[in-house]
């Protein structure tokens, strides 16, 4: 009764008519039992790179380059696009992607907490530089309001600001207003 698995080194020869004359073709058989990749897609790299740039562009056009994921996935599909275009089978591409989204997590978080940071310094908005609010209280903490947004204000001087106290803004630190007396600050 013939094997389905023929030995190794055992060729099968066969024949298929075309137009042109006999294609042969070889089978050399080999182990049921062991794992063969399939060959690879020579188009498979150039469609991980498209993926890869759609996954940051969906990022940065909708998400406002907000999301951490989006870019580590993005930077492992790309690897993985780059393990392809040297001519790595699929499981190599795999490995490469993976390793290339974990070396991705602290480039990404370190690009991430810079970025927010960035928004922390202070700025001169200049909505609200130079006009006249009134203190109101939010809880305990003293601030002013300007359309719908509430920012925490703090006396220049560090005096104690009072609910119903005109002030003047004279610069914002983050999100707090720095502010002095109405009066005070059109004087100097």
């Amino acid at each position: 009764m013939p094997t389905p698995w023929p030995e190794r080194g055992n060729l099968q020869r066969g024949s298929c008519g075309a137009a042109d004359g006999v294609i042969e073709s070889d089978y050399s058989g080999g182990n049921p039992d062991r794992f063969t990749e399939m060959p690879m897609d020579p188009y498979s790299p150039l469609i991980l790179v498209i993926l890869g740039l759609a996954l940051l562009a969906v990022d940065i056009l909708l998400l406002g380059g907000a999301s951490i994921i989006l870019p580590i996935l993005a930077i492992g599909v790309l690897a993985a696009a780059g393990a392809g275009a040297f001519g790595l089978t699929t499981t190599g591409q795999i490995a490469a992607g993976a390793i290339g989204s974990l070396v991705a997590v602290p480039l990404v978080v370190l690009i991430s907490r810079r970025l927010r940071r960035r928004g922390k310094e202070p700025s001169d908005d200049q909505r609200l530089l130079e006009d006249t609010f009134t203190i109101t209280l939010r809880g305990d903490r003293p601030g002013i309001s300007h359309r719908a947004d509430f920012f925490p204000a703090r006396h220049v001087r560090g005096d104690r600001l009072q609910r119903g106290q005109r002030v003047r803004v004279i610069r914002i630190e983050g999100v707090t207003a720095l502010v002095d007396d109405a009066d005070d600050a059109s004087g100097a």
